[in-house]
This record gives C-alpha cells, structure tokens and sequence, in this order.
C-alpha cells in the first residue's frame, strides 16, 4: 500500500507461480496515467497452497488493491486507497510432542509413554470441519501538501474491519485411558482432542497529521517530524455456543 502507489506512467507486471505442495500463485500490477497529473494502479494476488509437510492443510487467499491519485507532479496531492483480502485456510494444531526429543511424561501415572514412538508428523489431529476464514477491509485518503521544497505537510485518514472466523480442533488434552487398558501397553490410550473458535471483528478509525522537513545549517542536515494522531478502535467478539437438543 506504500511502495505501489499510481504514478505518472503506464504499466503492466505480472507474474505466475508453481511449486511443491501444490503451490499456485499469480499477481497482477497495472498502472495507467490517464491525465497529466492524475494516474489509476491495480493491484491483484490469488494464491492457493497445500502444506508440505501435514496432511489436509491448505490456504487459499485473494486480494484487490485498487487506487487513484490526483496533483501527481504538483504541491498537492491526493491519494485514494481501498485494500480488500480474503483468507480460507485450515487451521493446524499440531501433533502430539510424545515422542520428540526432549519429551518426557508429566507424571508417573503415564511414564509409559517415555518408550512410546512418536506419531507421523504428517498427521492431521483436527477435523474436516476446521476452518480458518477472515476478512480484511482498508480505505485511506491521504492528503500532501507541500509548503516548499523541503517541508510538506500531510494528513491521513484510514478506516479498517478486519474479522476473522475459526474452528480449531486440536490434540491438546493428556493421553487418557479406555476401558479395561493395560497402563504398559500405550496402543490402549486415547488422546483428547478440544475445539478452539474465534469470532471476531476489529475496526479502525484514525486520522494523521503529519509536518516533515529538512534543511541544513552550514554542512550539518537536520530532518524533523512532527504530528499528531487520532485513533478510535474497537472490537467486537462473538461468542460461540454448542446447540442443544
């Protein structure tokens, strides 16, 4: 949102990707001047990818960033930014630690487990319901104003939601006994797996006043910045209840 801002030539870069894991990639960059002082960018990104190293976890996100600017080339300057990126993936709680170098077991009652191989670390422990969506909105208007060659004053207004959705099921109970287990034998455990959710929606509201300026005295440069900021934010989380008969 900073370093692709429209500017006052036209343009097209784009780009495709392909790797392990099922890895797709593909980004679109279009700038186009469409007067002297004025220039629209676009920005596009889709990307979809499998973990290489777990079963069943994947992501998948696209985003837009479209922008204009006006005053390009002159004391002032106006920029309109809007940011939109939408996330789809599945959450990964990992795998159970018995096993990996360094475990040991939290209490005599399940020393059995010291001698116990670990578990394939490709396995996925969470369920086919799991997910992990969210949702990113940003709107900025920035103003420039140049008082002279060196000073320039702008100001900053963003508005932004970002939420996000998620079920998480993962191993991170104790190893548990079924009926009638023998405490040697750990094939006759179980693991308790719990579920994790989130639902939550953040907004935004800030406004910067910004004063730059650079300038020398004698061979010595000075910059200075100075400003001030208004920010109001606020969150909202959505519990999440199991249903009942």
């Amino acid at each position: 949102m900073i370093s692709k801002q429209p500017r006052l030539d036209s343009g097209i870069d784009a780009s495709a990707s392909a790797g392990s894991a099922w890895y797709r990639r593909g980004t679109l960059d279009l700038n186009e001047a469409i007067g002297e002082t004025t220039a629209v960018r676009l920005n596009l990104m889709g990307e979809k990818t499998h973990d290489a190293g777990r079963d069943n976890v994947k992501n998948e996100r696209y985003g837009i960033a479209p922008s204009i600017a006006f005053g390009l080339g002159t004391e002032n300057r106006l920029y309109l930014n809007y940011l939109h990126v939408s996330q789809n993936n599945t959450p990964d709680g990992g795998v159970p630690t018995v096993g990996l170098p360094g475990y040991s077991a939290p209490n005599a009652a399940t020393s059995a487990l010291n001698s116990s191989g670990k578990v394939d670390t490709h396995n996925f422990y969470g369920t086919r319901s799991d997910y992990d969506d969210s949702t990113t909105d940003t709107a900025t208007m920035r103003f420039e104003h140049d008082l002279s060659d060196n000073t320039t004053i702008r100001n900053t207004t963003r508005w932004s939601r970002v939420k996000q959705d998620y079920l998480l099921t993962a191993v991170m109970g104790g190893a548990t006994n079924i009926a009638r287990p023998d405490p040697n034998d750990v094939s006759t455990w179980t693991w308790s797996r719990l579920a994790n959710t989130k639902d939550v929606s953040n907004k935004i509201l800030t406004n910067q006043t910004n004063l730059t300026s650079r300038f020398y005295t004698g061979s010595i440069g000075h910059d200075i910045s100075a400003g001030f900021e208004l920010t109001r934010e606020t969150q909202t989380n959505y519990g999440v209840y199991p249903l009942t008969p």
